[in-house]
């Protein structure tokens, strides 16, 4: 979210610092009550901060956004990181505001088709590789090796069931005697 003072941050929990003003919220709750008072908070947060933009990562924080910056002049743009599983709300009304970023074209393909989505509205921005931090290196193909890649994040929850899958693919591949190369792009085997 941005405005005049800075960039803030709203999550359920940190993972990495930033020099966003950072504030904790159940973005992602259950309970129908905590999620209407989450409503109005961050309602209240958007009149006090005089907040313009708000970008959302998460259906979760896309249905708060939504329904908290309702009869705002508050500009609203989420990033879709994965297929949405389809209902009826989101063919009603998209809660993902007023523009939308799918980081490929299968999930802009799904937008537009599924949920029948503004094509003028959507943008496709692919998440970038650092090239800092991965370098491309032509391979020499190996007979009987399969090459696999986690992409995602090592950090927080998503961090833990990459680490639980990563751990289920090696004891399924070690106990079926294959040979397998991992590649890891995202995070850090550090975090795991």
């Amino acid at each position: 979210m941005l405005n005049q003072n800075g960039v803030f941050q709203i999550s359920n929990d940190f993972f990495l610092d930033t020099k966003a003003r950072q504030h904790k919220l159940a973005v992602e709750t259950k309970s129908f009550l905590e999620f209407i008072k989450n409503i109005f908070w961050l309602r209240q947060f958007l009149v006090k901060e005089k907040i313009h933009v708000i970008h959302t990562h998460s259906r979760a924080a896309a249905k708060l956004a939504f329904w908290a910056r309702c009869f705002l002049k508050v500009g609203m743009v989420s990033t879709i990181h994965g297929r949405q599983r389809p209902s009826f709300s989101k063919k009603l009304h998209n809660q993902y505001g007023d523009f939308m970023i799918a980081v490929s074209e299968t999930l802009q393909s799904q937008l537009l088709t599924d949920f029948n989505y503004n094509p003028r509205r959507l943008q496709v921005i692919r998440n970038p590789i650092s090239s800092t931090y991965f370098s491309f290196k032509k391979r020499v193909h190996t007979k009987n090796t399969l090459k696999i890649a986690i992409v995602g994040r090592t950090t927080g929850p998503k961090g833990t069931r990459t680490r639980l899958a990563l751990d289920g693919m090696i004891d399924l591949i070690s106990k079926s005697k294959v040979k397998a190369d991992f590649f890891l792009v995202g995070g850090s085997l550090a975090d795991l």
